[in-house]
Order: C-alpha cells, then sequence, then structure tokens
C-alpha cells in the first residue's frame, strides 16, 4: 500500500459537502487544497469566497476573489463570474454603486452568463436611486458623511459612502511607465504622476471606464528586480491634466488587492520619496527625463548635462541639457517648445523631423514632430497638411492609436506634440526576427483593425498603413502612428493633381498607385492587408529594382497567396489577406469589422485545435483507483 496522496478533485467535493453541512471552515480547508489543481482553481475559490460570506468576513471574500484575478491567464468566463460574486460581496457590504459597475462590466462582455442579470441591474439601480433620493448632503470637511443602515425603513436603504483611502495617505510625485488593462488581454502603457500606498494617478491619453476593476504591472524605479508589481485597483476617477491644449486624460486609481511583499516595497518606496522631496532643495538645478528602454524617471544635475549615464536597467544614456546647446545631429537640443524640453532625434523623414522630448509640467516623455522649416516656408502640400494631420488625430482618443497633446506654431517652427511609445516599431522586429509567428500576427493585426476601425468611423483615412507606422509597446499593444497622408472624409476637397501617387509604393493600393489619393477607407484596408503580407511572409507582397516597378505591381499582378510561401500560414488567414488585396476596391473586405470577426473566427478555430490532442488524450484514460 501506498501512501495516501489527496487528490483535489476528491478535496473539492468534501468541500462542498462540509459546505451542505454547515461546517463552513472544514469546507474551506478543503477547497483551499483543491486549489492545487488547475482545472479547480476558480471554481475552489469563488466556493471559499461564499463560505467566507456565509462566515460574515466580506472582506477577505473580495480579498480572495481578487486575488484570483492576479495573472494573465484569467479566462473570460470565469473573470466574468468573480465579478458577479464580487457584486454579491459589495452588494452585502452595502456598496451598491460598486455591486452595479460589476454587473453592467459583465453585461458589456457577456450579457447572457447570468440568468437573472436585467433583473439584478434593475434592482440595484432602483436601490440606489432610493436612496440618493433620501440622503441629506453633509458639506462639513467636504466629505459625504455615511448614512445609517435603518431596518425598519420601508425603502431599501440607501447605499453607505466609503471615503477613498487615496486622499488620507501621504502622495509623492512619480513619473513611472505602467501597464494597466481592463481586461487582462489588452494592457496599455500610460505614466503615473503621483503614487501612494494607497491607489496611484496615472496618465491615459484616453477615455477610461470609471468605476471599473484595473490591473496594473509596473516596476518599481531604482529596482533591478525582474518581477513587476502586479495590483488588481478601481479606476475612481477621471479627469484632464495639464492645459486644456494637452489634452491629456487621467485616471485616478485605488488599490484593492496586492501582494504582501509589493505592498511592503511600494511602502518603502514611497516613505524615500516622501522623505526625499520633504528635504530643502539643493541649490544646483535637477534635471528629470526616462530611460529610453525601460521608461524609468532618472534624475541628475545640470552639471552632468551631455555625459553619459547608467539606469538601472543596464541601459546607457546622455543626460539631457536644461538649456539650447545645438549638435550637429540635433540643432534643437535642449530648447524648449510649447512647454516640452527636446532632448534627441527619434527619426527623420523628407517632411519632418520626430524627436525625443520631456513635457515639464506633466512630467512625461513625450514625441514631437516638428515640420522641416524648408517646407514650411515654400508652403508646400505637405506643411499645408502638417497641422490638419494634429486637427484631425485629436478627434480620435483610443488605445491603439498615438495621442496628439498639443499642436500649434512657436517661434515660427509648426509642432505636433504626441504621446511617446517607449516600444519598437514593427520594422525593427522583422528585421530581428524576419516574420511573425502565426499568434503574434493575429494579436497585432487584430490591434490594428481596432486602430483603423476607430479612424474610419470618425471618417479618417490614414493613407499609409505600413509596418514602420505599427508600433509595438513593452507590454506587447500596437499602436498605429503617423497620419501624415491623413484624409478627412467628412470634409474632403482634392488636395493632390491627379496622376501624383502619394503613399509608401511598397503598400500602396492600385488606387493610391494611379494618383487617386486613398479614395476612400477601403485603400487603407488594401495597405493593412500587404503589411500583413509582410508580418507574415517576411517580405512584401511584392517587389522590383525602382519604385515604379513595384507600382505597377500593385495596379497589375496578383500577390502569391502567403499559404504558398511558408507551409506555417494557415490557409484562412491566407484567404483573409488575398481578399484584402483584392484589385478592385468592391472585390474587398469593405470594413475592418469585416476582417476583425474573421481574424478572430481564426483564433478561435486555432485555440480548439490546440486542445484536441488534450481531448484525445484524457478519452484515453481509465479511471484509477485510490490505494
Amino acid at each position: 500500500m501506498g501512501k495516501r496522496v489527496d487528490r483535489p478533485d476528491i478535496s473539492f467535493e468534501k468541500g462542498e459537502t462540509y459546505k451542505d453541512m454547515g461546517l463552513l471552515r472544514e469546507a474551506v480547508a478543503e477547497f483551499e487544497k483543491a486549489l492545487r489543481e488547475e482545472s479547480l482553481k476558480f471554481r475552489a475559490t469563488r466556493q471559499i469566497a461564499a463560505c467566507l460570506m456565509k462566515l460574515n468576513l466580506p472582506e477577505q471574500a473580495e480579498r480572495t476573489l481578487l486575488q484570483s484575478l492576479i495573472g494573465a491567464d484569467v479566462p473570460i468566463g470565469e473573470r466574468l463570474r468573480i465579478y458577479a460574486d464580487l457584486a454579491d460581496v459589495h452588494s452585502e457590504q452595502g456598496r451598491l454603486e460598486s455591486a452595479l459597475e460589476r454587473l453592467i462590466q459583465i453585461r458589456s462582455e457577456d450579457p447572457d452568463l447570468v440568468p437573472d442579470l436585467t433583473d439584478r441591474i434593475d434592482e440595484l439601480s432602483t436601490r440606489i436611486a432610493a436612496g440618493a433620493l433620501s440622503e441629506t448632503p453633509s458639506w462639513g470637511n467636504g466629505e459625504a458623511e455615511s448614512i445609517a443602515d435603518d431596518k425598519n425603513a420601508a425603502v431599501s436603504p440607501a447605499p453607505k459612502t466609503y471615503s477613498d483611502p487615496r486622499r488620507k495617505s501621504p502622495r509623492v510625485k512619480l513619473s513611472n511607465p505602467v501597464q494597466y488593462s481592463f481586461d487582462q488581454d489588452r494592457w496599455t502603457q500610460g505614466y503615473s504622476s503621483d503614487l501612494s500606498v494607497s491607489g496611484m494617478f496615472i496618465l491615459t491619453y484616453e477615455p477610461i471606464p470609471v468605476g471599473s476593476l484595473v490591473f496594473l504591472r509596473f516596476d518599481l524605479p531604482e529596482s533591478s528586480e525582474n518581477e513587476p508589481v502586479e495590483i488588481i485597483g478601481q479606476a475612481v476617477r477621471q479627469q484632464s491634466q495639464g492645459k486644456d491644449e494637452d489634452g491629456v486624460l487621467g485616471m485616478g486609481v485605488r488599490f484593492l488587492s496586492m501582494g504582501a511583499n509589493q505592498k511592503e516595497s511600494l511602502a518603502t518606496l514611497v516613505r524615500d520619496l516622501y522623505r526625499e522631496e520633504a528635504r530643502e532643495p539643493d541649490e544646483e538645478t535637477k534635471i528629470r527625463f526616462h530611460c529610453d528602454k525601460c521608461g524609468r524617471i532618472l534624475t541628475s544635475t545640470e552639471a552632468a548635462s551631455g555625459k553619459l549615464g547608467k539606469c538601472v536597467c543596464g541601459h546607457t544614456l546622455p543626460v539631457p541639457f536644461t538649456y539650447h546647446n545645438p549638435s550637429p545631429e540635433n540643432p534643437l537640443r535642449g530648447l524648449v517648445l510649447a512647454g516640452c524640453r527636446i532632448d534627441g532625434v527619434i527619426g527623420k523623414g523628407s517632411a519632418a523631423t520626430v524627436y525625443k522630448g520631456h513635457h515639464l509640467t506633466l512630467d512625461v516623455p513625450v514625441a514631437i514632430k516638428i515640420l522641416n522649416p524648408v517646407l514650411k516656408v515654400q508652403q508646400t502640400q505637405m506643411a499645408q497638411r502638417f497641422l490638419k494631420e494634429a486637427r484631425v488625430i485629436a478627434r480620435i482618443r483610443h488605445p491603439n492609436i498615438v495621442g496628439v497633446m498639443h499642436a500649434g506654431e512657436e517661434d515660427g517652427r509648426s509642432f505636433i506634440a504626441m504621446q511617446y511609445v517607449a516600444g519598437h516599431s514593427l520594422v525593427e522586429i522583422l528585421n530581428e526576427k524576419r516574420r511573425l509567428p502565426v499568434t503574434d500576427f493575429i494579436r497585432i493585426a487584430l490591434d490594428v483593425c481596432k486602430a483603423l476601425q476607430a479612424a474610419h468611423e470618425s471618417s479618417i483615412v490614414h493613407g499609409d498603413v505600413k509596418p514602420a507606422n505599427i508600433l509595438l509597446t513593452p507590454g506587447g499593444t500596437a499602436m498605429l502612428v503617423d497620419f501624415g497622408l491623413v484624409k478627412d472624409l467628412s470634409t474632403f476637397k482634392e488636395e493632390s493633381p491627379r496622376g501624383i501617387a502619394l503613399g509608401t509604393p511598397l503598400y500602396m493600393s492600385p488606387e493610391q498607385a494611379r494618383g487617386e489619393y486613398a479614395t476612400d477607407t477601403r485603400s487603407d484596408i488594401y495597405s493593412f492587408g500587404a503589411a500583413m503580407y509582410h508580418l507574415l511572409v517576411g517580405r512584401p507582397p511584392f517587389v522590383g529594382f525602382t519604385n515604379l516597378a513595384v507600382i505597377r505591381k500593385h495596379i497589375q499582378e496578383k500577390p502569391v497567396p502567403p499559404a504558398e510561401m511558408s507551409v506555417d500560414i494557415p490557409e484562412a488567414i491566407s484567404d483573409i489577406i488575398a481578399k484584402t488585396m483584392e484589385k478592385k476596391p468592391a472585390d474587398r473586405y469593405q470594413s475592418v469589422e469585416e476582417i476583425k470577426q474573421e481574424l478572430l473566427k481564426v483564433s478561435r478555430d486555432m485555440a480548439v485545435e490546440q486542445f484536441k490532442p488534450l481531448y484525445k488524450k484524457l478519452a484515453r484514460r481509465s479511471p484509477t483507483s485510490e490505494d
């Protein structure tokens, strides 16, 4: 007889039995044993929370549910079921608004998951409205007083009001890159502006769903630890930051759950920064700037300007200048333009140069695009289109489109100040990897679909979709940039003589190649298809010794199907790309939404195929008896 080993499935059954008998603590102990089995982990967690609620321990129940959400492997169905349990916990605590937010979030993602979802939402809305009518405002110190429960009241009691601990905790200034997500699927990069042990404020560049759970990941500054801090919080407010023309949005987050070790590290950081801020400022000017590689905020002295410094991530970079100190490669080095200090050159083109800068008020890195002075003097079409680009993009706020913060003219220079994305363009990634794996390709293509869909819904044609204009953030989010050939369909007037091709020859649509200037959104669909072809195959669909030769191929030839170029490329994806690159716009997909749905279907089919061997393996297993 071998030593008896507890099986998680048996422990789970025991836990259910103990729960039915009212032996709740014994049930919790058994359910905790079942957590070892991945397939039972979320069911066991929810059962533990249910037992804790019956033991009148709602705070522990909430903490248990929140901690189960930490990590990127939570299936959407399990996540939404945990949201439903959290709604029950919040409702029991009297936090009706929080309960309602959880249920609304479920409705937005899977309205059929909870059978009585609509009734529960209506009931909570009625209780909240009744509570608002019976609430008496209190103006004392600006905080609303909690309303005592009245069990004998004819109507449901008003929801309790909880003060935000963020407002009471000491806060310190901290500009640090933060990855945030509302679904643990799509991650977006923002920058913190202040921090406490209870919460933080993050510059987001996009509207955020106030009241939603938000998942955070970030590295502590001045720390070489590989593991990032992971926190579950709640988005409690949204407000604009900086001047009105900056157009930067921010999100206040209240921390709900984090690891004990991380909480201690965070408390130590806040304490150290608080003491540093309390000291008398040094007479020597301090320079603040961000590491190009990891995004950490760095500080140095004016005396070190131009010298090389080293970040804790190992990256070496020069200390910026606080005054205009031109160099041959960067004639604007140290210049302050529109409240942004110009530090380095990101890239140069025929029409404009893009600089990396530092927004002195918001304390975040920025990308500053400045028009070539010669084009400005000559009043060329590029010069006329330059600020139009900023005005048009400013209408779109989307996590997959680089946001415009400010634009205009200062000291004779036309500029656009944009959100800085720490990452690499897909051209750089292709130079390193040659081509993308299919799973990475689908994820990136879906992000670009979302960006183009947001632009097209605002009657905007990008005009130059290509790998060089798609950036990949450290969190893996693809972002569309450089709307230099943008076209506003709502106010369009022909700006270029017919016959002049505008775009990048390797990816331009046949109608662009004929000089029709991106006639409509279907031109973007063709260029997107050509870019997808390059990502999958490792080279553009057409190549030639001259631009004219490539342009003729776009007009006259069909590309070789991607599936014929590599056996790793699924036929379904090859067919999608082929349809996007049809010569006639009417033969292509008529909207990016159609492409997105096709890609999602392929992704689901691939996931099912990956699990088929597991199903066969389980089917072959015979029942085993305990020793």
